[in-house]
């Protein structure tokens, strides 16, 4: 038993100790203007990859907070793209450089339309 906990340890240390600081919290972490910088220094295959990366973690939140919605109120996610999404992410981080993505991606879930069923 100690000897598994110990390799455990170690195998968090190690993995814990590789990642970035913001990569335990997604984009969610990063600082708008952190990211507005990263984004606008980047090449342009660098961007399209960040805005990929920023969208598949959007859309992980976003489906989360719609399964903490009651009945009627999650929002509908199937008119986004990934791009369209990822580019008013960012966007609007412009204008908030001090505040968090996540908080600037909590306010635009609330824009977004209703979900419907069989509309």
């Amino acid at each position: 038993m100690r000897k598994i906990l110990l390799v455990s340890a170690v195998a968090f240390s190690i993995a814990a100790g590789s990642a970035s600081a913001n990569s335990g919290k997604g984009y969610g972490g990063y600082n708008c203007g952190q990211l507005v910088d990263d984004y606008s220094a980047a090449s342009s295959y660098d961007q399209s990859s960040m805005r990929r990366r920023l969208a598949d973690w959007v859309f992980g939140y976003y489906t989360g907070m719609n399964r903490h919605q009651q009945r009627g109120q999650q929002r509908d996610l199937e008119a986004l793209t990934s791009d369209n999404l990822a580019s008013t992410l960012i966007y609007r981080c412009r204008s908030r450089r001090s505040t968090r993505v996540g908080l600037v991606a909590y306010d635009y879930y609330f824009e977004l339309p209703y979900w419907r069923v069989g509309v």
